[in-house]
């Protein structure tokens, strides 16, 4: 048998995001212990100064790093605001997302290219331009409003889509992707369990008692929000999660993968009851009736929604 030569500078999709996630875990750690120690905002400086470089070389290396930094850090970086008070973590998406696609650019060949004739990121694109004109909108008032209202509904998505469909071309990193949602999905759902039956911690119960009490604690009882924002975003996310378990519940697999992704469809969808959202309920519903047209099921979709 011959040995095949290894491939000297790359590094595996799995073996980067456990680097990512140590790196993004060590990170929090440090910017906690300095914060319980003096300023939040020294804290954050001396800690992400050096990751954030370090994150730059990786992202120009390979633009995939970028965005598997992007999907980690999206789990838990509004939940992190509770714990650091008063330092913009939001702005490491827009940073991240900005060199990753500068990264990609100068990667542009004529064939990966190709990839982009999609309608998917035709339509992301149509919808960013619409999104992109309603700057010059004469019912805005200010256009401060508009990028802090854009950043989430197109901005994110017009760079997401694109790098999504040039970068994620291989079954090991498709694989990756679902792995690490599936990571986050069942610790947040765990951690939101754990907020309706064990109790919230101290700085979580500080974000209750300053503002987020007004629509999270509901005649005495409290609805989970988990590592996000609110208690609607978890709920929603849960619901997107435990959907993608049930489908792959439902493929060709072995007996003992369709029982464990039967399990994180359960784990999620009690992530998703203790939110106390109604929103979510539609993210399945819907879900279903997409899969089942997707599949030509119509015997089980026809009578479904009737």
């Amino acid at each position: 048998m011959v040995a095949r030569p290894r491939n000297k500078g790359f590094i595996s999709p799995e073996l980067n995001n456990l680097i990512i996630g140590t790196m993004i875990f060590m990170t929090g750690l440090t910017m906690a212990i300095v914060a319980s120690m003096g300023d939040a905002g020294i804290a954050g400086l001396v800690t992400l100064l050096p990751v954030f470089f370090g994150l730059v070389i990786l992202i120009i290396n390979n633009p995939l790093y970028g965005l598997l930094f992007y999907l980690n850090y999206s789990f838990f970086f509004t939940g992190l605001n509770r714990y650091l008070v008063g330092i913009p973590l939001g702005l490491m998406v827009d940073v991240v997302l900005f060199i990753t696609s500068l990264s990609m650019i100068f990667r542009l060949t004529k064939d990966n290219v190709k990839l982009l004739n999609s309608g998917t990121f035709i339509t992301t694109a149509l919808w960013f331009l619409y999104t992109a004109l309603e700057a010059f909108n004469p019912e805005a008032y200010k256009i401060q409003s508009w990028i802090y209202a854009v950043r989430g509904i197109s901005l994110y998505a017009i760079q997401t889509v694109p790098l999504t469909l040039l970068l994620v071309t291989k079954k090991e990193t498709v694989n990756t992707f679902f792995k690490t949602v599936f990571s986050w999905g069942i610790f947040t759902a765990i951690w939101g369990w754990k907020q309706i039956n064990i109790g919230t911690d101290p700085f979580e119960q500080a974000w209750l008692d300053r503002e987020g009490g007004v629509t999270h604690v509901l005649g005495g009882q409290l609805r989970a929000f988990s590592l996000f924002s609110d208690a609607g975003q978890f709920g929603v996310t849960m619901a997107y999660i435990a959907f993608l378990f049930l489908i792959l519940a439902l493929g060709k697999y072995s007996t003992r993968q369709r029982w464990i992704y039967f399990i994180g469809f359960v784990v999620c969808i009690i992530g998703m009851s203790t939110s106390g959202s109604r929103g979510p309920v539609f993210v399945i519903f819907v879900g279903m009736i997409a899969y089942l047209f997707l599949i030509r099921n119509f015997k089980i979709l026809v009578p479904g929604l009737l």
